[in-house]
């Protein structure tokens, strides 16, 4: 039941960032308060759920404050914790992350901007160590290019492909 509840939840803010590029907060919140309840009551504890979100916003929240993903990618991620717990989290973060990185570079390539893509991130990379540097962590907007991946998708496809893997 725990997975088959966290499927359909990866599967409905796919479809909504997909569609109008928002995962909406009353699935974000009802997914993370539903991977407490579920394994507190049968599953591994409320201990799990805890460490699993905490990891999700360990994971994630740097990425949107640097303007990486959106705010909803962000809660998706931490219910994502809620569910699986602190190790699956940190496998499936880094497994969203490469899959994201592979399709937005094909993308690109298709384009024929992946020289642009390459002079971003060296000049972006740059300004965020400066930013660091200087301890100056508030959120910003960052131009990108285009509307940027539904990052929704790259965690379901990455839960899913985690999920049949373990």
């Amino acid at each position: 039941m725990t997975v088959s509840v966290l499927l359909a939840g990866l599967l409905i803010g796919s479809y909504t960032d997909l569609k109008d590029r928002i995962v909406p907060n009353w699935l974000t919140f009802g997914l993370i308060f539903l991977g407490v309840v579920i394994n507190t009551l049968a599953g591994p504890g409320l201990l799990f759920s805890l460490a699993g979100i905490a990891a999700g916003f360990i994971l994630s929240y740097p990425v949107y404050l640097f303007c990486g993903v959106g705010a909803g990618d962000a809660k998706l991620m931490i219910a994502v914790g809620a569910f699986l717990g602190f190790q699956s989290v940190i496998i499936i973060a880094i497994l969203s992350a490469l899959i994201n990185g592979i399709c937005s570079m094909i993308v690109l390539a298709k384009q024929g901007k992946l020289k642009d893509l390459m002079a971003f991130t060296v000049s972006h990379g740059a300004y965020l160590y400066a930013k660091t540097s200087i301890q100056d962590f508030s959120k910003e907007e960052i131009p990108m290019y285009g509307k940027g991946q539904p990052f929704a998708v790259y965690i379901a496809l990455s839960t899913i492909g985690f999920l049949l893997w373990r």
